[in-house]
């Protein structure tokens, strides 16, 4: 117990270092590359930059590092289910937008994260 919240509390801080790296790269007339936090904060000119599942998804991985430091059940099954909704709004973001929209491995590493801590507090394993 006490060895998955300590990997929750990294995986959690993991995917909020992951916003930093390129998030998405626009490739149609202009190209350029968004990190995960331009997206969340909306310091850019971008149309891309502000999306309300990036901002959404950010704001989970923050709720998710907060709750594995509880010393409870609860934040088992918090941090759960905080994979799972992050999981989904990226799939859901990903599926949403446009086709000249290129995933960048800021993208797949929070993903990829998401679906770890999922696997880690599955309220099914002991």
């Amino acid at each position: 117990m006490k060895y998955r919240q300590s990997i929750s509390s990294f995986m959690f801080a993991l995917i909020l270092i992951c916003f930093l790296f390129p998030f998405i790269t626009h490739e149609f007339i202009d190209n350029y590359t968004l990190t995960g936090f331009e997206i969340v904060t909306g310091i850019t000119d971008n149309p891309n930059s502000g999306d309300s599942k990036v901002i959404y998804t950010y704001f989970l991985a923050l709720l998710g590092l907060i709750a594995s430091f509880l010393k409870s059940q609860k934040s088992k099954n918090i941090a759960f289910e905080v994979g799972i909704f992050g999981a989904i709004l990226l799939l859901w973001l990903r599926v949403e937008t446009a086709v000249f929209i290129t995933y960048e491995i800021g993208f797949w590493s929070v993903l990829l994260l998401f679906i770890a801590v999922i696997i880690v507090n599955n309220p099914l394993s002991k």
